[in-house]
């Protein structure tokens, strides 16, 4: 095998060839489409899992000595199989050990096999190519003993860390809750409020942005008067498109000095609500280009990572075709695509409109 250091003097080296007998499947494979959720015989192919579904033809059954190696010559994917199964789709490669061998060894010196990624092409060729170590077969049955105990230990390592990261994401769940219902300032409002000094509520901080969006807007309408030479008309506040307010079924209890406010309220009073992206015929691969005005995908939102080497650009044409789809410094853009959906992130200041 290529790589190794130097190996113990009581060891030696076999062939890939001479280390395993070939298995044949006489040709019967269960295709992916005829796969069952549940039935008599398990059905192993070179996917990720170990089992990828059931068959009831008995026939399909492998007629070998267990257990097999089963290879994904495309994934370059091995499995361990100690029970009875069936091969499914292509691109699979049966083997046992020969008698040289304590067979959960061989199977975890396969593991570490290191066959050059050649995509969807076959790799088999070049695993007959390996060289493999063969140790004393009872030093075999220690190495594999004290693995597995090891690797248990890492599994049950692995349970915790896991069980961490659902705690901490239930209590990061729990920081937002109590942020969003008043509870981490609650102290902080008691002692404001001992001041006796004036305190600008929710509902006075939302009706002054809506104050201060109309009077723009009434700028602009004058502006747009005075440019094209006319007089307004006498109607023309009338015009103006107030934000929905929020819905009121349902809410949860807030502070008294809060308010609830729709997204409509709260938006840039250019761009009121959720601004959503482009799809189908409005925004093509063939589109893309190296550079220009950047795109914004969902990756980007889930990472937090804007920028860099694989941005994807339109021209700026193109991106003024797409205003309505516009994102500036400072936007919370919100994942709708994707699994699960729902991600958030607020686009950074230092990146460019994109």
């Amino acid at each position: 095998m290529s790589g190794f250091d130097e190996m113990p003097s009581s060891w030696t080296e076999l062939n890939f060839d001479d280390a395993v007998e070939v298995v044949s499947d006489h040709g019967i494979r269960i295709k992916q489409k005829d796969y069952l959720e549940a039935g008599t015989v398990p059905v192993i192919d070179q996917g990720d899992g170990l089992v990828g579904g059931y068959t009831d033809r008995c026939d399909a059954r492998i007629d070998a000595t267990l257990p097999l190696y089963v290879f994904g010559d495309h994934t370059r994917r091995f499995k361990f199989v100690s029970f009875p199964f069936a091969v499914g789709a292509d691109g699979v490669k049966l083997f046992a050990p020969n008698r040289l061998w304590e067979p959960r060894f061989l199977f975890y010196q396969l593991e570490t096999v290191d066959l050059e990624n050649r995509g969807y092409g076959r790799h088999y060729q070049y695993l007959r190519k390996e060289s493999l170590r063969l140790p004393p077969h009872q030093e075999q049955t220690r190495i594999v003993e004290k693995l597995e105990e090891l690797l248990s230990d890492l599994d049950a390592g692995v349970a915790e860390l896991k069980a961490a990261q659902r705690k901490l994401a239930q209590y990061r769940q729990s920081l937002l809750k109590a942020a969003v219902e008043g509870a981490l300032t609650a102290d902080w409002r008691r002692a404001r409020a001992q001041t006796g000094e004036p305190q600008e509520s929710g509902a006075d901080l939302l009706q002054r942005i809506l104050t201060e969006r109309r009077t723009r807007w009434e700028s602009k309408q004058l502006a747009k008067f005075a440019e094209q030479g006319k007089t307004p008309p006498k109607d023309w506040k009338s015009k103006y498109l107030k934000p929905a307010t929020p819905e009121s079924a349902n809410r949860p209890t807030i502070p008294k000095s809060w308010t609830w406010a729709s997204i409509e309220q709260i938006a840039s009073d250019e761009r009121y609500g959720l601004a959503i992206g482009p799809f189908g015929s409005n925004l093509k691969v063939p589109d893309y280009r190296e550079e220009g005005v950047p795109l914004v995908f969902v990756r980007n939102i889930r990472s937090g990572n804007y920028g860099g080497d694989y941005t994807k650009c339109v021209t700026p044409e193109k991106a003024s075709e797409l205003i309505a789809h516009g994102i500036q410094p400072g936007d919370v853009l919100i994942t709708k695509m994707g699994e699960p959906p729902g991600d958030a992130d607020v686009y950074p200041h230092d990146q460019p409109p994109a």
